[in-house]
């Protein structure tokens, strides 16, 4: 293993990869263990990916799939399947305020449970397409849009009972 594009991969990715596992384990230490496993898989891959986004999305897929595995050992992961769940009414964004409020949403977010949590994490904050984000976490499409929009009602229901309004 070459130390100088060891040390480069970890300068470059380390940070955004500890945040994503921070984000969905919200465990400090796991975030850190699970950010350097997915940088050692990397540099020991033998077909690892060699341009700039093939690198990230490597590096992103193997961490995001690092900490769901993290929840589900710890049995704190609840999958939700639905087939027929309806769609809703898509609602106007909420403005921001200076800060403020992506500080409260992101609070919220937090305060949900894991498997709304992940899903509202990955698809808005790491910009992941449903066939990823269910291939990750090894549920159909329609559990990932399921979840997706259940998580999304039950934070606009926090962030109403925050005082937040339309």
């Amino acid at each position: 293993m070459d130390e100088n594009l060891a040390r480069i991969i970890f300068r470059t990715y380390g940070k955004r990869l500890y945040n994503t596992a921070l984000r969905i384990t919200q465990s400090t230490d796991e975030a850190e263990e699970i950010m350097q496993e997915s940088l050692i898989r990397y540099l020991k891959a033998k077909n690892a990916p060699t341009a700039e986004a093939p690198i990230w999305v490597w590096l992103r897929t193997t961490c995001v799939r690092l900490s769901l595995d993290w929840l589900k050992r710890k049995k704190k992961f609840t999958i939700i399947e639905a087939a027929d769940f309806a769609e809703e009414e898509v609602e106007e964004p909420l403005q921001d305020d200076g800060g403020r409020m992506l500080h409260l949403i992101m609070e919220k977010i937090q305060g949900l449970p894991d498997g709304y949590r992940a899903v509202l994490l990955l698809k808005l904050i790491e910009e992941m397409e449903y066939a990823e984000i269910a291939a990750a976490m090894g549920i159909s499409e329609a559990g990932v849009r399921s979840q997706y929009m259940r998580g999304r009602q039950k934070l606009m229901a926090e962030l109403r009972a925050a005082g937040i309004n339309r």
